[in-house]
């Protein structure tokens, strides 16, 4: 014979379901958003276009170290590359139009959030299942 079950039992197992199927969504959107976005990018250098540099032939002054860039709008990349064969991003350009690129790093770093995050939840939403399962 089935014991009865506590009020609060169908609300938590409700919630113990949710926690799963969202917690398995993150995760496995999280796998799909990066993969998508490591498609997209690329290692760019990032240059202030000055007078003085296009005076002289060349692109401009580097902006800190190559770093790997999700860049949307082709007009941002300038022509030439480094010795090394990294292309050249137009700093003022983009500050211009607002569309700053996003770093791979940024995504790597959030992705990894979000694992954590949707993990503790699938990990949350078992325990709750667990405990208010029914014995019979």
């Amino acid at each position: 014979m089935a014991r009865p079950a506590k009020p609060w039992a169908k609300w938590a197992r409700g919630l113990g379901w949710v926690a799963v199927v969202l917690g398995a969504t993150a995760f496995i959107g999280s796998i799909v958003v990066v993969g998508q976005l490591t498609a997209r990018s690329g290692t760019y250098q990032l240059v202030k276009r000055t007078p003085q540099a296009e005076l002289f032939g060349e692109v401009g002054e580097p902006i800190g170290t190559p770093q790997v860039y999700v860049v949307d709008d082709p007009k941002a990349i300038l022509p030439g590359e480094t010795p090394e064969g990294v292309k050249y991003l137009d700093d003022g350009y983009l500050r211009e139009k607002g569309a700053y690129p996003l770093q791979m790093r940024t995504v790597d770093t959030v992705s990894l959030y979000t694992r954590l995050g949707s993990g503790v939840a699938i990990f949350a939403g078992l325990g709750a299942l667990i405990l208010t399962r029914r014995r019979t």
